[in-house]
């Protein structure tokens, strides 16, 4: 009987898939794949670079066009790990009344999101598995009401789509609690980031920790937590 290491076929190049390729968690997350020399591609919005990206790809999940126009130009590719680094905070005010601003928001980060993991599912090596990035905030509450909602619901998505999975392959969430020094952290409040701290037990975790944690989960050892999610951090 095969050992769980004797499943990857090392005569290959590792290849990993990291979509919203440009913050400081996905930067840290390559520097680990590089290593272990992973070929990386990478996907940003509006012509950010991606330094460490072997390919870097075009990919705004707010177009529909853009988001087909990226799937075409992986149509032949496979992977042994893709981790989905997408959501960002809405920005809506809880009392905001129209729908026009809300719809766009759960369109670009709940329906095109969903239908993109739908899609990179099917682009899954075996063994293989798809990371994707939820929050915290999907299972506790928000200051954002908007951001904690997308989050669950992709996280739900997952959770049952995992379910329709080869054997050998593998999709789950990961839920950081707030991460120093990210745009997230950046853009809030001193005192939301003091509540933060309160919760976490006066320390917040970093991106390299969050990255070694992410990069740990082993495609060809991840399928007991199929599905799952995983939270990381401190906050209770």
């Amino acid at each position: 009987m095969a050992i769980l290491g004797d499943m990857v076929d090392h005569s290959k190049p590792m290849k990993l898939l990291v979509i919203g390729g440009t913050s400081i968690l996905s930067e840290s997350i390559a520097q680990l794949a590089r290593i272990e020399e992973y070929q990386i591609e990478t996907t940003s919005r509006g012509g950010k670079v991606c330094s460490y990206a072997d390919t870097q790809h075009e990919l705004d999940l707010s177009s529909e066009s853009s988001l087909e126009e990226f799937l075409r130009g992986i149509s032949t590719h496979r992977y042994n790990r893709i981790i989905v680094l997408t959501g960002e905070t809405s920005g809506i005010d809880v009392d905001a009344k129209g729908t026009e601003e809300i719809n766009a928001y759960y369109n670009t980060h709940l329906i095109n999101t969903v239908y993109l993991i739908d899609q990179l599912l099917a682009k899954l090596e075996t063994p293989g598995n798809l990371i994707y990035i939820s929050s915290i905030a999907a299972t506790n509450s928000s200051y954002d009401c908007h951001y904690s909602a997308v989050k669950a619901g992709v996280t739900a998505y997952i959770k049952s789509r995992s379910r329709f999975l080869s054997a050998n392959q593998s999709s789950f969430s990961i839920a950081p609690s707030l991460i120093k020094d990210t745009k997230m952290y950046r853009a809030m409040s001193t005192n939301t980031v003091a509540n933060h701290l309160v919760r976490n037990k006066g320390r917040l975790i970093s991106p390299n920790e969050v990255a070694k944690y992410v990069w740990a989960q082993r495609p060809e050892t991840t399928m007991a937590i199929n599905g799952q999610l995983i939270s990381v951090g401190n906050e209770y």
